[in-house]
C-alpha cells in the first residue's frame, strides 16, 4: 500500500486532499504546523509521495510568512534528504510568487528550498502555482473571498466590493486534487517541475459577489438556481456548504382537502418543479391536459392506475404503476390525464414538470379523460 504525507492536513485544501488520498487507498501519514518540526523525520521515512500544502496566508505577524512558508519547507526538505528517500513531492505553491507581497515572496522562498531537494536527492518534485481555491470547507475571512462572500451573503450579511471590475481567477478546491492524485498516479523522473497553470475561472468581484447574491434571493423564493454553468455550479456547492448548520430544515407548505395533499419539493427556472402527492384509496387526481407542460409521473409507494388520452381522440391508454415496481410515466402536452389509486393504502408520488407552477398562467386545462 501507498503511503503519502500531507502537510497542511487539517486546512482546507489538505482536508479535500487527506480524504481523497485516503479513499484511493493510500495511507496517509499527519502534519501541521502546529506540531514540532522534530516529527518530521519519522513521517517522511518510507513513504511514497508528499504533499506539502502546510504555510499561513494571514498570519497576524508577517515574519510568520518567512518563518512557516519558507522555514517548514526547509525543514522539510532537510529530513527527505536525511530519509534518503525518493518521493514525489507536491508543493502547493500560489501565483503571488510573481507578486511583490510578503506572502508571494516568502512562497518563492518555498520553491527556491524545493529546488535544493530536486538538486541532492532523487525526489520528483512538483510545484503547483495555485490562483485563489475556494470550495466547501473553506474559511470565511481567510481561504478566499468566495467563502467570505458566501459565508455572508448566506447570513444575509452585506458584503464590501470596493473594485466591482478587478478580476481574480479562482479554481474549486476538487478541480486541484483531481490533478494531484493524477500526478501521484503517474511514474514520475526526479527533477524539479514547474506545473502548467491550471485551468481557472476568471471572474470580476462584482460577477461573483452578484452570482451568490441571486442564489440567496432565488432560494428565499423556495428556487434552485440554474447550475448548468460550471462555474455557478461549483460556486452554488459551496455557497449552502456556508449555511448555518441550525437552520438546515425548512418545513413544506401542504396544500390539502379530501383526496390527500401535495407539497411543492424543488423548483427552478431551468429545470422545472419537482413536488409529492399523498392521495387516498380509491382517489383520482387530474382529469386535465397542458398545451405546452411536460410531466413526469413516479409512484413511491403504492398502487395506481395512470390514464392518457389525446385531447382529440377516443382510445385511453391505461398504465399500471406500482411502488414495488419502480417505473416513470412520461405526460405529454395534449393528452388528458388522471392517475388513481387502486391499491388499500396511501399513494404517494413524485411528480416533475418542466416549468414552475405560475398561478396566473397555469396551463391545466380541466377535462375528464
Amino acid at each position: 500500500m501507498s503511503v503519502a504525507l500531507v502537510t497542511g492536513s487539517s486546512g482546507f485544501i489538505g482536508t479535500h486532499a487527506r480524504r481523497r488520498l485516503s479513499r484511493e487507498g493510500w495511507t496517509v501519514r499527519t502534519f501541521d504546523r502546529e506540531h514540532p518540526t522534530d516529527r518530521l523525520d519519522g513521517l517522511v521515512d518510507g513513504v511514497d509521495a508528499i504533499l506539502h500544502l502546510a504555510g499561513v496566508n494571514r498570519p497576524d505577524d508577517e515574519r510568520a510568512f518567512d518563518e512557516v512558508n519558507r522555514g517548514l519547507t526547509a525543514d522539510l526538505v532537510d529530513s527527505v534528504i536525511r530519509s534518503g528517500g525518493a518521493p514525489t513531492v507536491v508543493f502547493s505553491s500560489s501565483i503571488h510568487v510573481e507578486g511583490d507581497s510578503a506572502y508571494g515572496r516568502s512562497k518563492l522562498a518555498a520553491e527556491r528550498e524545493l529546488q535544493r531537494l530536486a538538486d541532492d536527492s532523487s525526489c520528483a518534485v512538483l510545484v503547483d502555482r495555485l490562483p485563489g481555491v475556494f470550495g466547501p470547507g473553506a474559511r470565511p475571512g481567510y481561504n478566499s473571498v468566495v467563502a467570505t462572500f458566501c459565508h455572508r451573503i448566506a447570513r444575509d450579511e452585506p458584503v464590501e466590493v470596493h473594485d466591482a471590475g478587478a478580476e481574480i481567477r479562482i479554481v474549486e478546491v476538487g478541480t486541484v486534487v483531481d490533478r494531484w492524485t493524477s500526478l501521484l498516479a503517474d511514474h514520475r523522473q526526479p527533477g524539479y517541475t514547474l506545473l502548467p497553470v491550471i485551468d481557472a475561472h476568471l471572474v470580476t468581484v462584482g460577477d461573483l459577489a452578484q452570482h451568490l447574491t441571486t442564489f440567496a434571493r432565488l432560494y428565499r423564493d423556495g428556487l434552485v438556481p440554474n447550475t448548468s454553468d460550471p462555474l455557478r455550479a461549483e460556486l452554488f456547492s459551496t455557497f449552502v456548504s456556508h449555511f448555518d448548520p441550525d437552520s438546515l430544515s425548512a418545513e413544506l407548505t401542504l396544500h390539502a382537502d379530501d383526496r390527500g395533499w401535495l407539497a411543492e419539493l424543488i423548483k427552478s427556472t431551468a429545470m422545472g418543479q419537482i413536488f409529492v402527492s399523498a392521495t387516498r384509496p380509491g382517489v383520482t387526481r387530474g382529469n386535465h391536459y397542458h398545451d405546452r407542460k411536460v410531466e413526469k409521473f413516479f409512484v413511491v409507494r403504492g398502487s395506481a392506475v395512470v390514464r392518457l388520452r389525446a385531447v382529440e381522440g377516443t382510445q385511453v391508454r391505461e398504465y399500471q404503476v406500482s411502488g414495488d415496481r419502480p417505473s416513470v410515466i412520461d405526460i405529454p402536452p395534449g393528452y388528458v390525464h388522471n392517475i388513481e389509486n387502486v391499491g388499500d393504502t396511501e399513494l404517494i408520488v413524485l411528480f416533475w414538470a418542466n416549468e414552475v407552477f405560475d398561478p396566473g398562467l397555469p396551463d391545466t386545462i380541466a377535462e375528464e379523460v
